[in-house]
């Protein structure tokens, strides 16, 4: 395909276009608006000069910068012919990085920096900048670039991750451009499917199918997965390796391709692990149960996220069996590297933040040895799981509360009416009652009393508020609520905390930044974002830690141009440190950081601010 840099000339043009008779814009500005370095935008603005000839020139000022002066009214028609060329698009150092990386997939010959820098239209240090990515990407899949003399740059690793990198790297569309697919494989996948009993979500087959072009691909080039032959008897077993044969039999209708029993076996791998995603928490409980050593597995689990959340998950049957059997699925996928894609992982992430953190606390849990590949999309089916536990057990937006009167039932009703008036949206009245109902009352249905007598015995929180609610009773509740949960971002963090417009590039460097400041171990720190990492889009990360002070601590960092965190771009870091079993203490405030991550006029705020007093006076307000 095409490589166009047009989106970037395009970029200077409405950068330039903005600016008044008076003002320029110098050429370090424009390489940070457009990620590549300043040798790459005077060759850029050489080839815009170049297309609109008489119509318009880019011309430079010494020690000024750089304007757009426009010569003929025809410039704009002309501007738009030129940038309406197609092309993929290389925008930034992501794209560009994934493009690196699949040439070098597809390239069995090594390939110099200098061919990269002509085919993307960039100079050597922009290419070389954007291999430091590639470099972190690959490690993911235990890849390797390796730098051959005289050559250039190639992949080392197996065949099998080099396979699970390009199903997370390359899309459909340029697949089929690759092997020139002419039939509909997803639709005959799909009646083979049906006619076998596998039942399978549209997202899964969508994988199946990616892993179908990559396989056809990568045979045709002679690269073959290697299986032992204790694997392939023990999957030649499994029903799914007769529906691997059948698949494997309606290609070779149409292709003229060899496909080996370890090709067959490693199809048959990917059917069985996503086969039973579809299940869900309430359907999971209607199959077999769980083995005794996955039962002890998520004892231990629970207990051990009740040691660091504070939330007691050990009750939770549907939980214990949807988790349980996602597991066992996992376990066939991990033996072979292999994982189930999500389609709806940022959306998750973002939507889902606390029940994110705990499902990545799962993950290292049950896979402490570190030496299997993260995957953020079975974290994200955890997440799923987790959420709904959250909402049926957990969560409480309200507290319920028992309302005891010493008068009659209209002054009751009347006292109901006027609490809820000023405290909706902290309370639930659930019961009313006379005080001397109060011996059949079990406490523990109720968060909070509220009593216009006094109580000797209570087993709850108690509040004595005067039978008329007046300025002192209302200032009572008030204080309780403000006290428990009404947090705003501004409570935890000091002045010394606070960085604007940072000059750090990259994540490892803002990850050992924080681990100093707050003397945390940093590999633990990067582990966590490495396994699941808290980048969501709108520009924000929020890393966690969790145990490491008494006390919620923050530290927030915005940066002078965006920096890669993994696959976002973003501008803004708000790292926070929780104490240990946090969750009752601090529900409120884990809110807040929810709603910070779907707020993004709060994020934009933030970034515009120059000062820390503006920055503190906002996340003071915010709750």
């Amino acid at each position: 395909m095409k490589i166009t840099y047009l989106k970037r000339h395009q970029k200077i043009l409405d950068c330039l276009e903005k600016l008044d008779e008076q003002t320029y814009v110098t050429g370090t500005e424009l390489s940070k608006l457009c990620d590549v370095s300043t040798k790459t935008i005077r060759s850029d603005i050489h080839d815009i000069n170049t297309f609109l000839q008489s119509n318009a020139q880019i011309l430079s000022k010494p020690g000024k910068g750089y304007y757009l002066h426009i010569l003929s009214p025809k410039y704009k028609s002309e501007k738009d012919k030129y940038l309406r060329q197609e092309g993929e698009l290389l925008d930034n150092s992501i794209q560009r990085s994934y493009y690196i990386m699949r040439q070098l997939l597809l390239n069995d010959q090594p390939i110099r920096i200098e061919e990269l820098s002509t085919q993307m239209y960039i100079d050597r240090t922009s290419v070389s900048r954007d291999m430091k990515y590639v470099r972190e990407y690959l490690s993911k899949f235990h890849l390797k670039v390796e730098y051959k003399v005289g050559k250039g740059n190639y992949i080392i690793g197996d065949e099998l991750h080099k396979r699970l990198c390009m199903e997370d790297i390359f899309n459909q569309y340029s697949l089929d451009q690759l092997i020139n697919i002419e039939i509909d494989i997803k639709q005959q996948m799909s009646e083979i499917l049906d006619r076998d009993g596998i039942s399978m979500t549209d997202a899964s087959l969508d994988d199946m199918v990616k892993y179908l072009s990559i396989m056809m691909l990568r045979i045709n080039e002679n690269h073959c997965v290697k299986m032992s032959e204790e694997e392939k008897t023990l999957l030649k077993s499994e029903y799914e390796y007769q529906v691997a044969r059948d698949i494997v039999d309606f290609i070779k209708t149409y292709y003229d391709i060899k496909i080996n029993e370890e090709e067959i076996c490693f199809l048959t791998v990917h059917l069985i692990g996503k086969r039973i995603n579809y299940i869900s928490d309430i359907e999971s409980c209607l199959v077999d149960v769980l083995p005794e050593r996955i039962e002890n597995k998520m004892m231990k689990l629970f207990l051990y996220l009740n040691e660091i959340y504070g939330i007691d998950f050990s009750d939770d049957f549907y939980l214990k069996k949807a988790l349980g059997v996602h597991i066992l699925a996992m376990e066939n996928r991990m033996r072979f590297d292999t994982y189930l894609k999500n389609p709806m992982l940022k959306m998750i992430k973002k939507n889902y933040l606390l029940a994110y953190l705990i499902s990545v606390d799962i993950w290292l849990f049950l896979h402490p040895e570190l030496n299997v590949i993260y995957s953020e999309d079975e974290i994200a089916y955890f997440t799923i799981h987790i959420q709904y536990s959250l909402m049926r057990n957990h969560l409480k937006n309200k507290k319920r509360v028992l309302l005891i009167n010493n008068l009659n039932s209209s002054s009751t009703e009347l006292l109901s009416y006027e609490l809820l008036q000023e405290f909706d949206e902290f309370m639930e009245i659930v019961d009313s009652i006379h005080i001397r109902q109060l011996e059949d009352i079990h406490m523990e249905k109720y968060d909070l009393v509220i009593s216009t007598s006094a109580i000797s015995q209570a087993t709850i929180p108690f509040i004595q508020i005067s039978p008329i609610l007046d300025q002192t009773s209302i200032h009572k509740i008030r204080n309780y609520f403000m006290q428990i949960e009404h947090y705003s971002l501004g409570d935890f963090i000091k002045p010394k905390n606070i960085l604007l417009n940072s000059s750090m590039e990259s994540k490892t460097e803002v990850l050992q930044y924080i681990s100093k400041v707050f003397q945390l171990s940093f590999s633990e720190l990067d582990l966590k974002e490495n396994v699941g990492n808290m980048a969501m889009e709108g520009h924000i990360a929020i890393p966690q830690m969790i145990g490491y002070s008494d006390i919620v601590e923050e530290m927030l960092i915005t940066f002078n141009k965006p920096i890669i965190w993994d696959h976002e771009f973003i501008q803004c870091v708000l790292f926070v440190s929780l104490p240990k079993r946090f969750f009752l203490r601090y529900q409120g405030y884990y809110s807040l950081l929810q709603k910070l991550v779907m707020d993004q006029e709060a994020i934009e705020k933030i970034l515009s601010f120059q000062k820390t007093k503006e920055v503190e006076e906002f996340l003071s307000r915010y709750h």
